[in-house]
């Protein structure tokens, strides 16, 4: 136990300092990390004592995930509107790869 917290501590203000920088997969990887040490604490049977000398340090590490979960929404609307670009592509490309239209021609006109 008094280890993972400043590994939690370590690894989340990493993060926070990456930030502006950071790409989906290291998220992915600080999420799985994170997850990991958690659950090791989850596992290890915290004292009362113990909740009381660490409370002011899990207070500072939940203060970078207000930011650090922005940036994950934030990737994650990218993604979407990429998917989006994506898929509207594919619904034109589909317009005119019809097997009804085999031997005929398709014309745009504006309007």
């Amino acid at each position: 136990m008094d280890s993972l917290i400043p590994q939690l501590e370590s690894l989340t203000k990493q993060t926070y300092d990456q930030l502006k920088s950071i790409t989906y997969k290291e998220l992915e990887q600080f999420v799985n990390k994170r997850e990991s040490i958690i659950n090791q604490m989850k596992n290890s049977g915290i004292t009362d004592e113990q909740k009381q000398l660490f409370q002011q340090t899990i207070v500072n590490i939940t203060r970078y995930d207000k930011e650090i979960l922005m940036k994950m929404k934030q990737l994650k609307d990218e993604a979407s509107q990429e998917l989006n670009k994506i898929q509207s592509g594919r619904k034109q490309k589909s317009a005119y790869q019809n097997a009804y239209t085999a031997d005929s021609v398709f014309f745009d006109k504006k309007k």
